[in-house]
């Protein structure tokens, strides 16, 4: 018995990660920069990057840290540091070739320095304050003399222009607004540097704004911004043990705080995952998962390591050592429906699957590794 995989795992399959670039790239006619951030939503950044290589132009993550650690994985494709980068860190940076954010005259300056001590040019993306208030420079007459001040620094290459919208997967007004007035104002102060806006949501909706570089991140990983499907393929499916069966009368109940309460005689399944593996406690009495095909639901409180289901309608299919899937392509356990019902995002739901969770890829997808 391979023991990483006793209690259950992660199937990225590496296959519809890149049937879902072409899809994003196809949809928007422009490059793509595949965003492979908190290690990849938690998919495994190396893997999943190496699978993209030949779909993008360029790979998005969050820090410093994440850029290094591509590079180390033998990604030679242009890496950006979609955040700011405390200053310690641009020496680092720029020795293994990733790309940076500047929002500040100060910190170009301060990046442009650095670049000539180590005789390199800086490439680095502005960022514009479009509406989010996060990070960027205004777009207005003094962020307009921000941007022209770090253009003229002769050992920074600005590569890009970029903002999000903050209303990308909606109709609203407001993203219109944003995105004319954060075109009108890079062509009036680079007008020769690319500007991207898109995100996935940008990305199918609003086919990347007709912008030559797009970003996508969650679409990547199957999971539509809206109700349309684009023909996005689900990537992650996650598997976990069933470790114990238990037989529970009418009027007993189940798990901490006694949640839940038996309204007849049943089976009651304990599994071996909780929310120290990244399974919300939010989805406590209110989730599903699939078990020989059937949706059944989570019922009592999510532990810590484990979580029961209530499995009396298919009790003579189930059996200690099966498997029961919690994320996937079924309506009841897709991403969007859980996200909903935990009252969260499908990036949040990704992210927080812990390190202890194996990932498997490719070959395996739908397989038990164990047997």
């Amino acid at each position: 018995m391979n023991m990483r995989y006793a209690r259950g795992w992660l199937a990225v399959d590496l296959d519809a990660l890149a049937h879902n670039a072409r899809v994003v790239r196809d949809r928007t006619h422009a490059d793509l920069i595949a965003v492979v951030k908190a290690d990849a939503y938690g998919l495994g950044a190396v893997p999943v990057a190496r699978a993209l290589q030949d779909a993008c132009a360029c790979f998005g993550v969050a820090t410093v840290e994440e850029g290094i650690a591509l590079r180390e994985g033998g990604i030679s494709l242009p890496i950006w540091v979609m955040g700011l980068s405390d200053p310690s860190q641009i020496e680092a940076a720029l020795l293994y070739r990733l790309d940076l954010t500047v929002d500040t005259a100060e910190q170009a300056r301060q990046t442009a320095q650095i670049a000539r001590g180590m005789r390199t040019c800086a490439r680095v993306h502005i960022a514009l304050d479009s509406g989010m208030h996060r990070i960027g420079v205004p777009t207005d007459r003094d962020g307009a003399h921000t941007v022209a001040e770090i253009a003229r620094l002769s050992d920074i290459c600005v590569v890009g222009l970029f903002s999000h919208m903050m209303c990308a997967d909606t109709h609203s007004a407001w993203n219109v607004i944003q995105q004319l007035r954060t075109e009108s104002f890079a062509h009036d102060v680079l007008p020769h540097v690319p500007l991207h806006l898109a995100n996935s949501a940008g990305c199918l909706i609003r086919s990347g704004y007709g912008m030559p570089i797009a970003r996508a991140g969650l679409a990547l990983y199957g999971v539509s911004p809206d109700s349309n499907r684009y023909g996005l393929r689900p990537v992650a499916r996650w598997y976990a043990r069933i470790v114990h069966l238990s037989h529970v009368r009418a009027g007993e109940c189940v798990g901490y705080g006694a949640t839940y309460r038996m309204r007849r005689a049943g089976v009651i399944a304990t599994l071996s995952v909780g929310y120290a593996d990244g399974y919300p406690r939010a989805l406590s009495n209110i989730g599903h998962v699939v078990i020989a095909g059937h949706a059944v639901p989570v019922v009592g409180a999510v532990c810590m390591d484990m979580m029961m289901a209530d499995v009396s309608k298919i009790a003579s299919l189930v059996s200690v050592g099966m498997t029961a899937q919690l994320y996937g392509a079924q309506r009841a356990i897709a991403l969007q429906t859980l996200a909903f019902a935990a009252d969260t995002c499908p990036y949040e739901l990704l992210c927080r699957i812990s390190a202890r969770v194996p990932r498997v890829y490719d070959d395996r997808i739908g397989e038990d590794p164990i047997g």
